[in-house]
C-alpha cells in the first residue's frame, strides 16, 4: 500500500513537472467574416520542451459565447516546435462573439488562463443596399402631396 501511494505521489509530481502547452495565438478566419462565410477557429502555441498534440476537440456555442475545448497529448521526447490546430464552426448569424479556446491536458485543466478572442460577424451587404432603398423609397413617398 506504501509502494502504491509513493507511485501516485511520483506521478502526479511528473505531471505537474511538465510545463504547460500554452496557447499563444487564437484567431478566426476568415478575419472579418461575413454572415454566409464558413468560418475556422485557428489556435497555435508552443511548448518549448515537449511536442504537442491535439486528440480531440469540443465546441459548444451558447448564445454569442463560443467555447473550445482542447484535449492535449504532450510528449515525453524533446521537441520544442509550435503547434496549431483548426477547427470549422460553420456560418453564424450576424452579432458580435465571444470566443474562448481552454486546453486540457487527460480532461484536467492543463491552461486555466483560457485564451479569449472577440470577432464580429457582418450582416450581408446586400441587405444593407435593401433596406436603404425601402426607406428611401418611403421616404420619397410622404414628400409627395
Amino acid at each position: 500500500m506504501k509502494q502504491m501511494i509513493i507511485i501516485c505521489v511520483l506521478a502526479v509530481a511528473g505531471l505537474a513537472g511538465q510545463s504547460a502547452a500554452i496557447i499563444t495565438d487564437v484567431y478566426v478566419t476568415p478575419t472579418d467574416p461575413m454572415a454566409w462565410d464558413d468560418i475556422t477557429i485557428v489556435t497555435s502555441g508552443g511548448e518549448p520542451d515537449y511536442p504537442v498534440e491535439v486528440l480531440s476537440s469540443e465546441f459548444r456555442i451558447n448564445g454569442n459565447q463560443l467555447e473550445l475545448d482542447l484535449d492535449l497529448s504532450v510528449g515525453l521526447s524533446p521537441a520544442g516546435t509550435p503547434w496549431s490546430y483548426s477547427e470549422g464552426i460553420g456560418t453564424l448569424a450576424p452579432g458580435v462573439y465571444d470566443l474562448t479556446v481552454t486546453s486540457y491536458y487527460n480532461k484536467i485543466s492543463y491552461d486555466p488562463s483560457s485564451y479569449s478572442y472577440s470577432f464580429e460577424v457582418v450582416p450581408e451587404p446586400v441587405t444593407a443596399v435593401l433596406l436603404g432603398a425601402g426607406l428611401l423609397g418611403v421616404r420619397l413617398f410622404r414628400r409627395k402631396p
